[in-house]
């Protein structure tokens, strides 16, 4: 092999690089280890291969006729990937998320390779020793935009970080190990689903948890979601699915004693969610920046929401409940759906955002 491509086992590595440099063709993620591995889902890796031997076993596949072309190539921090990202669920394997490989087997399936989410629209690969071979309609696309699919994993920034850890493979306790802060969102009620996500790039869906690396600024602890409640009530023959609607706003779950966070019926705030709205989607947006905003536009900090389901007799209540504590928090959601005659009359306990020593409605 030429010395363009360096030494030793860095001259694969550099050859992988210089065929993405210049072939759009995600089959070179397509490689796997010969031989099991019990622990196969417990590993996490470079997206490329190590040795040529890796790609002896590859499953037979051709490119499907529908594919698109994707745009990818390498940069300081891996394979810089503008494409759509999916998720996947069945059986034993969970939920992941993964990488299409666009190419079809002769099985009827197509080639994927799992993720594992380790920082800011950053992956590694996971299990060596397999590339999955799945039905297309169970692959979800979900993430839109530019992604980066790692070479290493990323350094451990502990002052005695684990000897036993790979410097090429790491496993779940390395991955746990780099969230410095994480707040985990839990649904209890099996109607109620999530919607929308901002900050999607700091959120683990496999998790279900916004994250803080240990060089991540940690001004960035904050996470908007939307959620629904689907009531499983009685309605007219024929009148769709009645579902209400709500926003769960949660900042400073990193620097603070403990997070400040809200439920939000979107029916009664929607001028003022809007306005909020304009200040997520912008890109520099920071905890501090959304406590304003949220201050600015009145909206309350209650830990429950009443949302009188529409055409109905019955009123949904939904309500979140923190725990945990040093930056690993827990917000646990639930609903009800009840008769409005029959609601409760208890006060709603609103108190004020905290703004750096200050207090705001």
């Amino acid at each position: 092999m030429p010395l363009l491509y360096g030494e030793e086992e860095k001259a694969f590595r550099r050859l992988q690089e210089e065929i993405i440099k210049s072939t759009p063709d995600l089959s070179i993620f397509a490689w796997s280890l010969s031989g099991r591995h019990n622990d196969g889902l417990g590993t996490y890796c470079s997206v490329l291969a190590e040795a040529p031997g890796y790609f002896a076993g590859v499953v037979p596949s051709e490119l499907r006729t529908d594919a698109l072309k994707v745009e990818f190539s390498i940069s300081n921090i891996g394979v810089r990937l503008q494409s759509t990202l999916a998720t996947y669920q069945e059986g034993q394997q969970g939920f992941h998320y993964v990488l299409p490989l666009n190419h079809a087997t002769i099985f009827g399936g197509v080639l994927v390779v799992l993720l594992r989410k380790v920082g800011k629209n950053q992956f590694l690969r996971i299990d060596p020793y397999r590339i999955y071979n799945i039905d297309i309609s169970h692959v979800v696309p979900v993430l839109h935009g530019t992604h980066h699919l790692l070479l290493k994993p990323p350094p451990h920034q502990a002052p005695d970080p684990d000897p036993r850890m790979s410097a090429i493979w790491v496993n779940e306790e390395y991955i746990q190990s780099l969230r410095l802060s994480r707040l985990s969102i839990k649904l209890s009620t099996p109607n109620l689903r999530i919607h929308q996500i901002y900050p999607r790039s700091r959120f683990d869906e496999k998790d279900q948890l916004f994250f803080l690396n240990e060089s991540d600024d940690d001004r960035q602890d904050w996470g908007v979601l939307k959620l629904s409640l689907q009531p499983e009530i009685a309605i007219n023959k024929g009148h769709p699915p009645v579902t209400v609607e709500f926003m769960l706003y949660v900042t400073s779950w990193g620097c603070l004693p403990e997070p400040q966070y809200s439920l939000v019926p979107c029916g009664d705030y929607a001028r003022e969610i809007d306005a909020v709205h304009s200040e997520v989607v912008a890109p520099e947006l920071d905890s501090r920046s959304l406590l304003h905003a949220l201050a600015e536009q009145d909206i309350p900090r209650t830990t429950q929401a009443v949302i009188e389901v529409p055409d109905t007799r019955y009123t949904a209540i939904v309500a979140v409940n923190c725990s945990g504590g040093y930056c690993k928090w827990n917000l646990d959601i639930t609903g009800d759906v009840i008769e409005t005659g029959s609601v409760p009359n208890v006060q709603q306990i609103t108190t004020w955002w905290k703004l750096h020593g200050l207090y705001a409605r």
